[in-house]
């Protein structure tokens, strides 16, 4: 009876090993997970390195680098009623905010047809993701005009909500 009780022990020594083998494993793959999202996420340095605030597409065998786009909340917009119907511009406008962006009073401006987003040089990434904010399938990206609507010296970008 004596050695069914040793061997007993044995057997629980050694799950108890496995169990605590098995633990360091699952710790060392959590730790390696961690370190390579901290080093993946850091400005790399030397040649082929990425710099932060770019994104890099490779497809194939060609790569295309552009810069990443601001936060919602560092963008600043004003929403124009362009010849929609009424009420479209504010309704947009608080999609906007509840979207987090930085959003000034709407306003109407000169009628025009289809509806844009145009923003400031330096802010084509926002544009294209205010576009899809947006959203309506027609809704087209525009450079910031020449002679902008009245209201819109300090905002990013502008979105004109004209007639369809």
């Amino acid at each position: 009876m004596n050695s069914m009780s040793s061997g007993g022990g044995r057997d629980r020594l050694q799950t108890s090993s496995a169990v605590r083998g098995a633990g360091l494993v699952g710790a060392a793959v959590v730790l390696g997970i961690i370190l390579l999202q901290v080093i993946d996420d850091g400005p790399s340095s030397g040649d082929g390195g990425t710099t932060p605030g770019i994104t890099t597409t490779t497809t194939g065998a060609s790569t295309t680098t552009a810069p990443a786009a601001r936060a919602r909340n560092e963008v600043r917009i004003k929403v124009y009623n362009a010849g929609a119907a009424e009420g479209t511009a504010r309704l947009e406008s608080n999609n906007l905010v509840a979207l987090g962006y930085q959003v000034d009073p709407p306003a109407d401006t000169q009628s025009r047809t289809g509806s844009v987003v145009a923003c400031k040089p330096g802010f084509e990434a926002e544009a294209e993701q205010l576009a899809v904010d947006v959203g309506p399938p027609d809704l087209g990206i525009e450079p910031f005009p020449s002679t902008p609507p009245e209201g819109s010296e300090n905002v990013n970008c502008i979105v004109l909500l004209g007639q369809a």
